[in-house]
């Protein structure tokens, strides 16, 4: 499925960004490793909320890049 526009991601709990139009999200000169990432609930866009409480635990390789995909949840009665 697409991605979302607008949603706050945070890295480590400590560094933000916001999703492009396409859902899309980078963190520029990251250090290699562990890290952990999390939506900010109020920035996800209703009928949905973020799937994971405790974020999404990432790794990143020495000089390269990683893709996550965040999951959401539809949330509410249907």
């Amino acid at each position: 499925e697409a991605g979302v526009p607008g949603v706050e991601v945070i890295l480590d709990g400590r560094y933000r960004v916001t999703t492009d139009g396409a859902g899309r999200f980078e963190f520029p000169m990251v250090v290699t490793g562990g890290h952990r990432l999390a939506l900010r609930p109020e920035s996800v866009p209703l009928p949905w909320g973020a799937a994971l409480d405790q974020g999404l635990g990432i790794e990143v390789p020495l000089r390269g890049q990683t893709t996550a995909r965040i999951p959401v949840v539809r949330v509410g009665g249907e």
